[in-house]
């Protein structure tokens, strides 16, 4: 017997630790081709502002350790994995979802004019860091997938991304 998820966290709850290695390689093609390769090894704690009676809430994310891995071209530029680490590092977000796991906004906290320049067209990026629910009631085993589109900064791409529920735990 399957059901319908959904989130439904309560306003002060968090401070969960969340690790996250992320790894991003792509292809810029053109009269002079090259390959950009980055991975980043973040450790983030979560909290949750305030919870809306439709399940919808505002989460705030803070970087607390980040470490860069630089390939491709951007090695070869003698670019810094410390400097990215560092200005990653204690960068917090404020994000709404609504109950099924959409994002519906996004924003970087402070005004560090480096960061504020990331945020450009990086939210459709963010996006794929959440899992989207199945709108139909679904039970282990159910599969679904989660397609969106990225135009960040000049680089288009198509994201894609499968999930499987493995269990059902408790009521909720």
């Amino acid at each position: 017997a399957g059901r319908v998820l959904r989130f439904a966290p309560k306003a002060g709850a968090g401070a969960d630790t969340v690790r996250a290695d992320v790894t991003v390689s792509s292809t810029v093609k053109g009269p002079q081709s090259m390959t950009i390769e980055m991975g980043l090894d973040l450790l983030m704690s979560n909290r949750i502002l305030d919870a809306e009676g439709d399940g919808s809430f505002r989460m705030q994310s803070k970087i607390e350790d980040a470490k860069a891995r630089l390939g491709g071209e951007l090695a070869k530029m003698g670019a810094s994995p410390e400097m990215m680490g560092d200005v990653m590092r204690g960068l917090a977000t404020n994000v709404t979802i609504d109950a099924r796991g959409r994002m519906l906004s996004w924003a970087i906290e402070g005004n560090n004019p480096m960061v504020q320049q990331m945020q450009m067209g990086l939210d459709k990026a963010f996006q794929s860091g959440f899992v989207p629910l199945p709108e139909e009631a679904v039970g282990p085993g159910a599969v679904w997938d989660a397609l969106g589109h990225m135009d960040a900064m000049g680089v288009k791409a198509r994201l894609a991304a499968r999930y499987e529920l493995l269990a059902l735990d408790g009521s909720k």
